[in-house]
This record gives C-alpha cells, structure tokens and sequence, in this order.
C-alpha cells in the first residue's frame, strides 16, 4: 500500500472518530440539560406538593378510635382536647379542616394522627406550643412530603451533636452549634457545602 493512500486512510479515519467524539460531546450536553430540566421539575413538583400541606401537621402517639364509624369526627375531638389538655392552646372544631389516621394498625400502637387546619394561623399556634410536649412521648411535626421528611432524616443523622435540625413550614433548617450560622436545605449535598458529613 503507497504512503499516501495509508495517510489518506489514516486522516479519514481520524477525521470519522472526530466525527464521533463531538456527536458525543453533543449528546452529553443534551443529557446533562434533560436531567437538569427533569432535577428542576423535581423540585417544582415537590414544592407544590409541600405547599399543599402547609397547615397541615401530624401528631404521634394520641390514641384516637379511628374504628368508629364516625372516626373524623371522632378524631377531630380527639385533636381538640389534645390541644386543649397537653398543649393549652384554645383549638375550636371549626378551625379543622379534617382530621384523620394515617398508617396500618400496628398492636396496641397508636397510630399517627394528620390534621388540616382552614388556617395557616391555627398550625402556627399549635406548632409554638408543641415545646409544653417536653418529656412525653407525644410529637407534633410538619406534614413532610416523602422527600422532605427523606432529607430531614438524613440531615438529622448528618448533624447529631454538632447543629440543630429544624423544620418551618416544610423547609429544613440547620443551625450550628458553633455559631449563628443558619443553614437552608434543599438538598443533601447543600450539607457538604458547609462541611457536614453525608453518608448516603
């Protein structure tokens, strides 16, 4: 074979495998867009989500007879004295929107109580005074979504012993024990920007 026609079939060899580098580089690129746009809806999905439960909470470890037939009403009851009782927080039954059990009967466990209220303002009042809670195994908490009640795991996990981990209205907090700093997440790896150690 003559020299020149081996360098030709080395250039148009070189040249096809140019071809195919950018092809890549182009598809690489529209990828990296499509999973950022899909990260993006993500995101917008769950926001929405959140938002649809902003005066929402959950209660645990209420016992409330939720295999009466009249289980929301029985429920809604049930909310009110808690307030009243363990809370001493006036909560009117026109202030609920409806309340009900969440979660498969587990023994003698109770199981978990969610609450909608009409009002952003009636969640707030109940949320301030949940700290007269102290010392019992009774817990009030924010209706998460499954991805914000994910990340609030982990992110507790992630800060034990070294920052406080917070939720208002469905947005997670960290507030450091060396400083005042406070910290918004929206992410898990929002933590590894401020040296927190996540381990997935």
């Amino acid at each position: 074979m003559a020299v020149n026609e081996r360098e030709s079939i080395i250039t148009r060899s070189t040249t096809n495998a140019l071809k195919e580098i950018d092809i890549c580089g182009i598809i690489q690129k529209e990828l990296s867009k499509y999973l950022q746009s899909d990260e993006l809806i993500s995101e917008k999905s769950n926001d929405n989500e959140q938002y649809s439960r902003h005066s929402n909470i959950r209660i645990f470890g209420l016992e409330s007879h939720d295999s009466s037939s009249e289980a929301a009403e029985v429920c809604t009851k049930v909310v009110v004295d808690f307030c009243k009782d363990e809370l001493g927080v006036d909560v009117k039954k026109d202030e609920i929107d409806r309340a009900h059990s969440v979660g498969r009967p587990n023994g003698n466990k109770a199981r978990a109580l969610i609450v909608k209220f009409k009002s952003h303002f009636s969640k707030i009042k109940v949320m301030k005074a949940k700290r007269q809670l102290k010392g019992k195994r009774i817990y009030v908490n924010e209706d998460l979504t499954k991805h914000n009640l994910w990340l609030l795991k982990q992110t507790k996990e992630a800060c034990k012993g070294k920052g406080y981990v917070y939720t208002v209205d469905g947005n997670i907090f960290v507030k450091s024990r060396d400083s005042d700093n406070l910290i918004r997440l929206c992410r898990l790896v929002d933590l590894e920007h401020h040296n927190y150690e996540v381990s997935f």
